[in-house]
C-alpha cells in the first residue's frame, strides 16, 4: 500500500527504472504543425544553450541528446509532447529542467 501512494506522490516517473527518470510534458497548441515545429526549433536551441543538447528532426520528431539525457519532441497538428530520460546522474536536474521546458513552452506556445 506505501508502494502505491508512492506512485501517486511521483507523478510523470516511473519508479521501476533502476537508473533513469522519464519526464514527459504534453501541450496542445492551435499554431499548425509547420510553426509548432518551428517553435520547437526555438525552444531547442535555447535549451541547448543552457543544458549542452543536440538535436536533429525525423520527420515530426525532434530528437535531442546531452550528457546523461536522451528525449524526443514529437510534434502533431494540435500538439507538443516532450519525452526526456535522464540518467541517474541528473535526477536532480528534473525540477531545472521541467521549468525550462515549461517556460519555454509558455513563451513560444502562448504568443
Amino acid at each position: 500500500m506505501y508502494a502505491a501512494k508512492l506512485e501517486l506522490v511521483v507523478v510523470g516517473k516511473q519508479s521501476n527504472r533502476e537508473h533513469a527518470d522519464d519526464m514527459r510534458i504534453k501541450r496542445h497548441h492551435e499554431l499548425g504543425i509547420d510553426e509548432a515545429k518551428s517553435q520547437v526549433s526555438q525552444i531547442a536551441s535555447e535549451l541547448s544553450q543552457v543544458f549542452s543538447l543536440t538535436s536533429d528532426w525525423h520527420g515530426d520528431v525532434l530528437k535531442f541528446r546531452g550528457s546523461g539525457v536522451t528525449g524526443e519532441v514529437a510534434v502533431a497538428d494540435d500538439s507538443i509532447e516532450f519525452n526526456v530520460k535522464l540518467g541517474f546522474a541528473l535526477f536532480m536536474m528534473e525540477a531545472p529542467l521541467r521549468s525550462a521546458i515549461n517556460n519555454a513552452l509558455d513563451a513560444h506556445l502562448h504568443r
